[in-house]
Formats: structure tokens, sequence, C-alpha cells
């Protein structure tokens, strides 16, 4: 290596090297390890680990020991030496040579370094931790107070004497735990006044007390020492190990509290889990008197765990027995196993009786359920009766299991009790009860399926105004699949289906007119479509309104046939219509779309005078205003064109944040907590720094989001809460629980077992609950890192996505969309996919919006319309999505799928180029400079993107650009704009930057030729790894020295 060649350059560091080495020589350990440590470094003199070595050597012949334990760790990793264990050795019993002359010496420091190297783990000897607490308690003898506590902690907790962090590492050996020793040095401690020695002292005297009691088989004391051992983390096993020993001890000798403890821990929260073992010692304290514990037993049977297979009946036995001992919770789930006939035979009127019981035992949720119950009763009492309406509901209860036992044979039993008087209502005219007679023949409900009477009651069903029905006969007779084609039928009742509709809709009934619309739609008639929703509209639905505009205004221009044909004036006026009405995204899209702008001028000026207002007062100091101007530049950023950016406004924020503006640092801890519109911003630290000064400062908003984010999913109390309402059935406690077995950890003192598969069993649960959460997280599972055969299928990832898109969930529905697209447990369906996306953009989800827009421009699904997916596509990207604007842009730059535009390109990448994003700057300024199959070069262009590439800190681009402008071929070539952006890539660490700054320098292009300069760039081009640059230096050197 070439040393830099500098005019200022002096000697004195190498004279002062020299002197050391000399003094060294005359024996003087000081000048030793100074010289040891700068050759070591490479501080003022080549660094060479060998030499560092060799001067460590001498130091420890001179009576270093520090430096004899150097040498020893050198020959540990090779370090300047070859690895040798045997000289290992041989310098460590230098160094505690050393060490114990000065002890015996009584020289305190040196006891202590002594015990330090036998207790980091010195393997000269075999009790190595016994002789590092000899040398503390000799320290502690000679007075060193530390060294009395430290090794009495040692004693008291049998812990290693290491002064290194071990982590897990338990291979050094650890003191056996002796109380008596440890309250001797607590003693001494105490008397030498060191920090909390005596209240330790006090505590290892009740150790000892417990000691001694439970020796005399005083269980209670028994169980208190265990205790402390169970609450010790390290090396946890082995300390819960102990405490399971005193645990079963006291449980032998009759202490029901022990065996309840042991039951405990082997069932949830102990390294050494085995639900066999805690069903044993539950079993004991069950037998005890203790209902928690047959409590514990029955949900060991009602679950399965490990080995213990899921035994429904011995689960109802053991809920039994602790209900009989007056747990609430044990009644409430004897009521709910009765209600549904798990372990037991279903019986409601016994499910009531446990339910009061267990109100009665205080369990207020059991208290509601008995009403519900109750319900049950009543709705069979009605149906006998001749309710119909009773018979259906508590048969679709049975049918569907919900809040019941899903059995078929129940609810077809009280569907038979319905039919009857379903078919007599049916005879005397009733439209609804021929088409429920229809459904029962042709579902099985209550009796043998019958293709035959399914037409015959739809028909009577139709023929007495039953419009739907008419329409289920059109389809039947067009398709021929439930009976034979008739296309003369078909268009019979289909006659009737639409005067029955469109008498209705005449009167004014709004979902008649709209059914109407709705099946000329689906049937791509658009101009009855229109004529329908324009008399919805008429009526006052808004909906109507809004689908009308979309008619009109989605409407091709120049039709082919006779179709209708588009008309964004009128499209406008039914969508001015539905806003008027109330319809708020009726109201968006008059927003978006319409013309005349004189409102939104208006209030741009508006706004202007009060940029003007809070500008000069922010300047003159107001924090508020700077505040106030803040929320105008970010808020309006997005979207507004003018002066107003979001940068802008967080630097606002910043000035009053610091001003002292409460709420500005919680806006500014919110944009770095989410990272701004593209994420780029996130800073997780930075942002709980903001939201604590605001709390700090009064801003209660700051302290409620403190408050409500501090709730741990490790907090023990939200895992008991959890485990006991999903055992009460709560779907919502079910998905809290799933978390914590998902991922294991820790709460308190008590650690969770890690269980994937029961943490999927109760995402479900909660899914099938309701819980539309537990449904996505239950989805995400299929990709995530946990072990491939743990993870939910695809499938069953789908049917939960199924789940929660019908509980109207956004995320459900587009989730599921892409499961359709990508043929993931599901058949390929693109159709499919574009409904779920349809949907889920109806529901205000971005990324729904932008897949349905990437249907419309490909045509995946839908009819292709290339306006229709630009206005989805364009909101996103104008919105601040700069991923949209991103894929659109290299969409059409390269015609990938799309039509091949690459002005429109261009434009969708300047969009998120100008957004800040690097990585687009420079791939287009790439595309440019070299051309591709589908772009042209362009210099020029690929300049100026280079150029923003770089300004945004991509250090490659600096380079690309500075090389663009020394480049002779290039018409726009600028030797001194290349130095200026040679000089930013070398500053920001490019090996090639700093290679061609050097070249610069040696040659005078486009500055003035300094080859001290040349050669100080050549170096670091050649640190940086560039082979050139390293040669180059070596030719300025040895011209040099010439």
């Amino acid at each position: 290596m070439f040393l830099e060649i500098s005019p200022f350059s002096a000697y004195s560091s190498e004279n002062i090297n020299e002197t050391y080495k000399a003094s060294c020589d005359e024996g003087d350990i000081t000048s030793c390890v100074k010289i040891a440590n700068n050759y070591f470094s490479g501080y003022d003199i080549e660094k060479d680990l060998t030499k560092s070595v060799q001067f460590r050597i001498q130091a420890c012949n001179l009576g270093d020991a520090i430096s004899c334990e150097h040498v020893a760790d050198a020959h540990i990793w090779g370090k300047g030496v070859v690895i040798d264990q045997a000289k290992v050795n041989i310098y460590h019993l230098k160094a505690i040579t050393i060490y114990k002359d000065a002890c015996d010496k009584s020289i305190t420091q040196s006891c202590i370094d002594l015990a330090l190297a036998y207790g980091n783990g010195l393997d000269v000897e075999k009790n190595a931790t016994e002789t590092a607490a000899y040398y503390y308690e000799q320290a502690c003898n000679l007075g060193a107070k530390d060294a009395c506590s430290r090794v009495a902690s040692a004693y008291r907790y049998g812990n290693t004497l290491t002064s290194k962090d071990l982590g897990n590492n338990y291979s050094i050996p650890r003191l056996t735990e002796d109380f008596n020793k440890a309250h001797s040095l607590y003693k001494k401690a105490c008397d030498l006044d060191v920090n909390d020695s005596c209240p330790n002292l006090k505590e290892v005297e009740v150790l000892i007390s417990w000691g001694k009691s439970c020796e005399e088989n005083n269980y209670k004391d028994c169980v208190q020492l265990g205790s402390t051992y169970y609450k010790r983390r390290h090396p946890k096993k082995e300390m819960q190990s102990k405490a399971l020993v005193y645990y079963g001890k006291s449980c032998d000798g009759g202490y029901i509290k022990a065996c309840a403890l042991s039951g405990k821990h082997y069932e949830w929260f102990g390294e050494n889990y085995d639900p066999n073992k805690a069903i044993n010692f539950h079993d004991k304290a069950c037998s005890g008197g203790i209902a928690e514990s047959c409590n514990s037993i029955a949900r060991l049977f009602s679950r399965g765990a490990g080995d213990i297979t899921e035994d429904l009946a011995k689960a109802a036995t053991y809920y039994e027995k602790a209900c009989d001992k007056n747990l609430g919770k044990a009644c409430d789930r004897m009521a709910y196993n009765y209600k549904l006939g798990r372990g037991v035979k279903h019986d409601i009127a016994l499910a009531i009786s446990y339910y009061k019981k267990s109100c009665d035992a205080g369990y207020e949720g059991a208290c509601s359920q008995i009403s519900k119950a109750q319900t049950v009763i009543d709705l069979d009492s009605d149906c006998s009766e001749g309710n119909i309406k009773s018979c259906t509901k508590i048969a679709s209860a049975y049918h569907r299991g919900n809040d019941l036992p899903k059995d078929i044979n129940i609810a077809n039993h009280y569907y038979a009790k319905a039919l009857p008087f379903i078919e007599k209502k049916c005879e005397n005219g009733i439209a609804e009860s021929c088409t429920k007679a229809a459904e029962a023949y042709g579902l099985g409900k209550g009796v043998e399926k019958d293709a035959a009477k399914v037409i015959i009651y739809y028909e009577k069903a139709c023929e007495n105004g039953g419009g739907k029905s008419c329409y289920i006969l059109v389809n039947a007779y067009q398709s021929g699949n439930t009976v034979a084609e008739d296309t003369d039928k078909a268009e019979l009742y289909r006659s009737k289906y639409n005067a029955i509709f469109g008498e209705a809709c005449d009167k004014g009934v709004i979902r008649s007119c709209k059914t109407l619309a709705v099946n000329y739609k689906r049937e791509k008639d658009a101009r009855n479509t229109a004529i329908f929703f324009e008399k919805a509209c008429d009526y006052g639905d808004s909906h109507s309104c809004s689908s009308l505009g979309d008619i009109y205004y989605f409407a091709e221009p120049n039709p082919s046939n006779d179709q209708l044909k588009q008309d964004r004036e009128k499209a406008m006026l039914f969508f001015q219509k539905g806003c008027d009405l109330a319809k708020k995204d009726t109201c968006s899209v008059v927003e978006t779309y319409r013309k005349d702008q004189t409102n939104a001028q208006a209030a741009q000026e508006t706004q202007n005078e009060s940029i003007e207002i809070n500008q000069v007062a922010c300047d003159n100091g107001d924090m508020q205003s700077c505040l106030n101007l803040a929320k105008v530049h970010y808020n309006s950023g997005w979207g507004i064109k003018g002066d107003y950016n979001v940068s802008q406004g967080i630097e606002l924020f910043e000035k009053a944040c610091n001003g002292g503006i409460a709420e500005s640092c919680y806006n500014l801890s919110e944009y770095y907590r989410f990272g701004g519109k593209n994420r780029r911003a996130k800073d997780i630290d930075k942002s709980q720094q903001l939201i604590n000064a605001a709390c700090d400062s009064g801003y209660q908003e700051a302290c409620d989001t403190i408050a409500s984010r501090e709730k741990s999913t490790t907090d023990s109390k939200s895992f008991t809460q959890s485990t006991k309402t999903c055992d009460e059935g709560n779907s919502k406690g079910c998905f809290n629980l799933a978390k914590f077995y998902l991922t294991g950890g820790i709460l308190g003192n008590k650690g969770v077992r890690k269980d994937v598969p029961r943490a999927l069993t109760l995402y479900e649960t909660a899914c099938r609950g309701d819980i539309v959460e537990s449904c996505i997280e239950f989805s995400k599972l299929y990709q995530s890192p946990i072990d491939t055969n743990k993870r939910p299928s695809h499938s069953d990832a789908a049917n939960m996505l199924k789940i929660a898109c019908g509980l109207n969930s956004q995320e459900g529905c587009f989730k599921l969309g892409k499961f359709y697209s990508e043929g993931k447990g599901v058949e390929k369906n693109f159709v499919e996919a574009a409904n779920l996306y349809k949907k889920a953009c109806d529901n205000k989800l971005e990324d729904g919006c932008i897949s349905l827009g990437w249907a419309y421009l490909k045509g995946s699904g839908v009819t292709q319309n290339t306006t229709t997916g630009r206005n989805f596509l364009d909101k996103s990207c104008n919105d601040g999505n700069d991923n949209t604007c991103q894929s659109l842009g290299w969409a059409y730059f390269k015609g990938d799928g799309i039509e091949h535009n690459v002005k429109l390109g261009e434009e969708f990448l300047n969009k998120s180029c100008e957004s800040k994003n690097a990585e687009t700057c420079a791939g287009v300024a790439y595309a440019y400079e070299y051309g591709t199959a589908s772009v042209s070069r362009n210099t020029s262009k690929a300049v100026t993107f280079y150029k923003k590439a770089c300004d945004l800190g991509h250090v490659n681009s600096c380079f690309s650009a500075g090389n663009m402008y020394h480049d002779p071929d290039n018409p726009q070539q600028n030797l001194t704009q290349a130095v200026i952006y040679f000089q930013k890539a070398c500053d920001g660490q490019d090996k090639s930057g700093c290679y061609f700054l050097a070249y610069s320098y040696e040659n005078g292009r486009g500055l003035t030729k300094d080859t001290n300069k040349a050669f100080q760039y050549y170096q670091k081009s050649c640190e940086l790894g560039s082979t050139y640059g390293c040669e180059a230096q070596k030719k300025i050197n040895n011209a040099t020295n010439q």
C-alpha cells in the first residue's frame, strides 16, 4: 500500500513511534503497550498485527498481565500469529501468575482482575468459576465493595461469574447455589454500605427460613420457595425444573394448591410442556376441590393437546365438576355444550338451566344467553302452532349451525313442519309462499327433491304476481337445465316478468325499476337499462342517478348499432342529481369531471389569501400560523396545482414543532410513522420521539394515541382475557388469542408455547364468527415464513377470503380477486376477479380501483375500455400513488400488454420521477441513453433524467450524468459539468466517479490540472475497489519518487 503524499507531511509521528520502540527495548512497559496498540490500529504507522503481538509479548515478559491476555487472545483467533492452543494456555498462565503475585501482596485490583480472568472461562483449571469466587472473596476481604455483592449474588442464584454477555450459552460452569455463603457475603457488603445489599441480605434470610421450613414438611413454604425459582429467567428450564420439585413435594404431601400450580405449568407456560402430566396434576387438584383445575382438564380434552385426543364427552364431565364447584365459566361452557350437543346430547332446556347457574355464579356473559336460548323453545312452540316464520327461522339456524348444532335432520324436521302451511298459503294465492314451496322442493328442505313440483310452484308464484319467480322460469325454459327447453314459454314468462315489475315500477316502487334496469343491463340492452334507471332516479334513488350518469358518460361516442350514444353533459346532470340526493361518491364524480371550474378557482383564491396572511405571520415568528400553513401545503399538496407541496408542508411542521407547537409535532410523528404517501419517509424511531414530545407538551390526542398503541400482544392480562372470552364463544377473543399462539412469547412471568396449528384453528373460528380481521390474517399465512406443512393451503385461504368479502371487507374482496386472477385455491377466473376488484373499489379501496383499472385497460375479465381504465389509474397516480404512475408509465413506455405510447409513458414516469422516485428517473435515463426495442435513443433526455436521479441521491446516476457530459460523441459535451457530477458521484462513494474525477485533475479536463488531487482521488477510487484507480495511483507515486 502506498501512503498518501502530502506537502504538509511531518515526521513527528514516525519519530515518536521510534522513541516508543527504543524505550520498550530498554524495559519500559508503557512504551511497549503504546507501540503495540499503534501497530494494531494502524495509527500513524502502517497496520501490522504480527509486530503488534511481538511488542505485546515484550510487555508481557516485563510483567504486564493484560498484555499476556492479549497475546493469548491473538493465538485463539489467529490475529498476527498462528492459532496455537498450547500458547494460549502459556500466556494465560503468565497473566494469572502476575495477577496472583500482586493479589498475594494485597493489591485489591489484581485480585479482581484474577477473578475476572477465571470468571470469563479460562480453561487452565477445571474449577475456573469456583476459583473466580475465591479471588472475589479475597478482594471482598480487602474491602472491595462490588466484589462482595457480586460473588454473593452468584452464590444466591447459582450463576456464573463471567463479565461477558453469554446470551443463551451456559458452557461456562455456574457456582453451586449456597444461600448460607450468599448470606455471609451480603452481610459484608451490607456492612460496607453497598447498594441493595441490605435488602438482598433480608431476602436471603427469608429463603433460608423457607428452606428449613420446607425440610420440616411445611408445604406452603415449599411452594413459596419453588415460586422464587419459577420466576427466574436463566436458565429457564432448569429453574422451572427446580420449582417443580418443590411443587411436586407439596402436592404429594397433600397441599392441593401445589398440584394446581404444577398442572398449570405443564398445561401452558413451561419449558417442560406436557399435557398428560398437566392432566395428572390437575386431576389431583380437581379432586381436592379446585374448580379451575377441573376446568383446565376439560379445556385440554375439548381441544386436544399434544398426544391428548380431543374427547368432548370427557371435557363435558370435567366442566360439570367445575360447575358443581360454582365456577361460573364452567357452567357457561356446559350450557354451550348442551346447546350445541358437544360431548352431551343436544338439550336446550338443560342449556338454559346451566346458563342460569352460570349467571347466578356471577358470570355475566351467561346472563344474556338465557333469553337467546329461550327463544329457541319459543320458536319451536310457535312453529307447532303453524307459524311459518318461526319454523323457517329455527330450521335455518340448525341448517347453518348458527348458534345451534349444525344438523340437517333437525333442520329438515322443521322445514317439513312448515311446508304444509306454506303450500296452503300458496293455494290461497300468496305468491311468496308459492316461491318458498318451489325452493323447498328444489333444495330438498323437509321433503324429497321434486323438479316437476318446483316448476309447478314457480308457475303458481308467477301467476300470482311473483316477478322473480317469472324470471326464474325464463332462465329455466331458456337453458333447458331443469325442464325441457321451450323458447315460447321463456318469452311468455319474460313478458309476465316485465309486466309485473313494470307495473310496480310505474306505481313508484323503486326496487322494481332497479330490478328491471339491472336485468336489462345483464342482457346488454343499454336503452331499456337507461329508461328504468331514469325512472328510479326520478323517484329519488341517488344510486340509480349515479348508474345512469355512468351509462351516458362511458357509452361509446360513435356506437356502431342502435346503442346509446355518449352524452357527458347529460351524464353530469344525472351525477349532479345523485349528488343532490346525498350520494357522496356521486358528488366526488361531479367534482372530478365538472368542466366549469369557477367554484374551484374561487376556492383557490380564498386559499391563496389565507396562505399569504399565514405566511407573513409565520415569517414573523407566529408558530401557530406556521402550523396552519403546513396543513394547507401538506393536505393540498397531493392534488392542487400551484406552489403548494408536501415537502414544504413537512418543513413547516418541523418549524412549528421546534417552535413549541405540540400539535405540529404530533402531525409530524404521524407522517414519519407511515412514511408519507409513498412510504419512503418511514422512520418509526423518529415518529416515537415526536409523539412523546407532543404528549409531554400536553397535546391530548398524542397521549391518547400512545396509550392505544401500548397495548402489547404479549400483555399477560390480554392473554388471560382472550383465553377466557374465547372459551366463552366470543369470536373476537379467539382472534386475539390466535395472535399469541402464532408467535409464542413471554407474558409477564409466563410463557406461551408457539402453536401454529392452534393459531390457525382459532383464526378460522373467529373468521366464521364474522371477525373480518381474522379471515384476512388467516389468508395471509399461506405465504408466511412458517413451516410449509403448517401453512394453510391456497384453497383454505380463499375460503376465508370469501367469508371476509361476504362481510363487505374491501381488503377481503380485493385479495380474493387476486386469487381468482392467479388461480390460487380457486379456478382461474378473470371475470370473477374483475367483479371482486369492482366490489373492493366501490368500498373505496384504492388497490381495488387500481386492479380494476388494469383489467379495463387490458380487457381482462371485462370488455376492454381504455377510457375507463385510464380514469381509475389516472386518479390513483394523481392522488400521489407513485407505484401506479411508475407501473402505468413503463407499460405505455414499453407497450407491455397495452398500446405502445412513449409520450404517454414518459408523462407518467415523469410524475413518478417528480415525486422523488430516483429509481424511476434512473431507469428512464438508461432507456434513453442506450435505446430499447420500443424507445429510440435520446441523449438529451437521458442527461435530463440522470440529473434528476442524481439530485435525488442516486449516486450511480451522478456518474452517468458526468460520463455523458464527458463523452466527446455527445452533442451536449460539457467538461465543466462532467467534473461537477463526477465530484457528486465520488462524494457518494462511487469508484468510477472518483476515477474520472482524478483523471480530470490529472489531465486538466474541465478544471485546473492538479497532480496531488489526482493522486488523492485515484487513491480513493482504489480503496473503493477500482483496479484502474490502483494502477493510476501507483503510476503517479512512482513518478513522484523518481
